[in-house]
Order: C-alpha cells, then structure tokens, then sequence
C-alpha cells in the first residue's frame, strides 16, 4: 500500500485494467438484466395492422360487396351505369386538370374553375346557334360548326381564366394565402352575379348534334357513338396537354415554375407571363370540358357551376393534388361512383346522395392517405 501511495501501481498493472475493461466492453448487455438472443438475418416481427388499415379493409370488402351485389341483380344495368360513368368522368377530368394546373402554378384551388367551365357550355350553345346548326344540319356541317365553336370556346375560355389571374391572383402574389382564397371566393361570386345577370338564369339549352348510333355491344347495351365522341374529344385534349407541357419551350416553362419558382426566375424565366399562360392553358381544358359537357346533356344550368366546382375539387383530392394523372384517375372514379349511386337499385341511397357520397369518398381518403392516390407525401 504504502508502495502504490509512494510510487504508484506495479509495471504492468494498468495494461491488466485496461485488458479487463476490453473484456467487459465486449461482452453485450452486461448488468442489463436481461439476455438479448441474436436473431438471425431477415427475421421481422409480425405487424399487427392499425385501425386506419381496418377500417379502410371494412370500407372497401363493403364497396366490393354492393357492386357485385348491384351486378349480380341486373348485369345489363350494370353495364348501362358503368358507360355513363366513364363519359361523365372523362368531361370532369377536363375541368379536375385545370384546377391541378392552376394549384400548380400558385398553390391555389382556383375556386371560379367551375363557373369558367359553364360559361364555356353556354357559349358553345350561343356560338352555335350564331352558326345555324341545328339537328337537320349535314354531318359534314355540323362537324365543321363543332370544329370552330370548340376552337373559340377554349379560347374565350382560356382568355377569362388569364384575366381572373392578372386581375385577382398576381396582385397578391406575395400575399398571405388565406388572403388569395377569400379573393378566389369574392371572384367566384362576382361571376355568378354577372353569369346571372347576362343570362337571367334560365337554363340554356342545345339541338342533340352528337350521333346516337350504336359503335358495340356488352350484354345487350349498346354504347353509342356520342360517348365515343366525348372520349376522343377528351384523349386528344390530354394528348395535346401532354405534349405541350412536355416538347415546347412554353410548357417547360410551366412546368419548370410550378417545381421551382424562384429558380426558373433564375435562368431567365418571366414568372409571371408564365404563370398567366398556365392559367390560359386551365382556361383552355375549361373551355373543352364545358363545349363536350354541352353537348353531350344538352341541357346546361348555371347552378351547375357549383357541383362541378365540388367534383372536380374532389377528384383532384383523390388523385393527388398536383398529379395531372391523378387528376383524370380520380375524375373517372367520380364519374363511375356518381352513375353507380344514381342508378343502382341494391342498397344504393340515389341520386340525393350522390353529392354526399362523393365527399365522403374525400373526407375518407384524407384520414387513410392524405397525400391522394397518386399524390407526393411531402
């Protein structure tokens, strides 16, 4: 004692601490309490699902059972329903792309969409009769007069969505966004106030041009050539969408500012011009989507504005807010679902609900995938 005191530890003992403290170290979970056994690789612990998940399980084994239900009852209605849910889809895919366009560009629901789409169906209706088509028109006439009414459509159209931006949105650009959706609000009024004072709010009605004539047949239903027509009218809009956005100078330009705005600011890109030609180019999708909408109800309401408004803002909810593709896939799941509700006979709540079915389909996928079907989770 009196040696380690005077001369510190022997030789050699702080090598056996040091040894001693290497042996504790290595020997896991010491003074733990418990023993840790090695699993082998590729082992996981089974997962237990959450409620989220068992609920959306009950929802969906629920929806699978009153279709088959519904298509076991009467197959050729089925049939029937399923068509008309797939023209209707593809006219709201039109309106739901436009409102995908315009978030994309300033991070908005463009809340007047849906007034610029009737708008649109009543100038359809005005332009052709301007023209004199009517039913007894030649088919070469009235494919000529549709021609040019939708080319003008989609322009005036394209024109009033540009002007809503210039006037209502690029003032504010730099303001707080609750300050950008109470304008979109009071503009959204101002148009209804202005549609009804033009058009007195009777509805506005068209001559059946479409041809009625049956293309094929599933179980006895024809489908006719006007749904045919509204799906090729809406598959060369997208194509034309696509390609836009995709090999011209101006639709990379949308694209590059609704990715990254300051950035595009950076390379030379004018901000603002781009994102008034975004909202033409929604105008523009509005302006079609109303013209096949007219044309295909020939019966055009103006306080259907509203409920396209809430279709479209829905389907583009279920697609995922600033996916295009997911905008026309929950637009045809709107489409099918409003048909199916409609029509159905087998425990369906008809058409009083539709609106309320539609977004509860909204409000339940926002709990189970907030982001859309197809939506980025950041």
């Amino acid at each position: 004692m009196h040696y380690m005191v005077q001369h510190g530890p022997p030789p050699g003992a702080w090598a056996v601490v040091g040894m001693r403290v290497a042996s504790i170290r290595a020997r896991p979970n010491v003074g733990a309490g418990r023993r840790v056994r090695n699993r082998p690789k590729g082992s996981r612990h089974a997962k237990i699902p959450g409620p989220h998940s068992i609920a959306a399980a009950l929802v969906a084994a629920a929806v699978v059972v009153w279709i088959v239900g519904n298509l076991a009852a009467s197959p050729s209605s089925f049939v029937f329903l399923l068509f008309g849910g797939v023209t209707n889809g593809a006219i709201y895919a039109l309106v739901a792309l436009g409102f995908t366009l315009s978030y994309m560009l300033i991070g908005l629901i463009n809340l007047p969409h849906g007034f610029v789409v009737v708008s649109g169906a009543a100038l359809c209706a005005y332009l052709l009769e301007t023209l004199g088509v009517n039913e007894g028109s030649s088919s070469t006439g009235t494919a000529l007069a549709g021609l040019i009414t939708l080319f003008l459509v989609m322009s005036l159209c394209g024109l009033l969505s540009a002007l809503i931006e210039i006037v209502a949105y690029r003032p504010l650009h730099n303001a707080p966004r609750l300050s950008r959706l109470v304008t979109a609000v009071g503009v959204l009024f101002i148009l209804e106030n202005i549609i009804l004072v033009w058009a007195g709010g009777a509805p506005v009605t068209l001559p059946d041009l479409l041809p009625q004539g049956a293309v094929f047949s599933v179980m006895g239903v024809a489908y006719t050539a006007d749904k045919l027509v509204v799906l090729i009218g809406m598959s060369l809009v997208l194509a034309g969408l696509y390609f836009g956005l995709q090999r011209t100078k101006a639709g990379r330009s949308i694209r590059a500012v609704s990715q990254d705005p300051i950035g595009a600011q950076l390379v030379g890109i004018n901000v603002a011009r781009t994102v008034t030609l975004g909202f033409f180019v929604a105008g523009a999708l509005a302006g079609a989507g109303g013209d096949l909408y007219a044309l295909y109800f020939t019966t055009v309401t103006w306080d259907h504005a509203l409920r396209l408004t809430l279709i479209a803002f829905t389907a583009v909810i279920l697609g995922g807010i600033e996916s295009l593709v997911g905008a026309v896939i929950g637009a045809m799941i709107i489409g099918i679902t409003e048909s199916f509700v409609n029509g159905f006979t087998w425990y369906s709540p008809g058409s009083d609900w539709t609106l309320s079915v539609v977004l509860s389909i909204m409000i339940i996928l926002l709990v189970l995938r907030p982001q859309g079907l197809l939506g980025n989770s950041q």
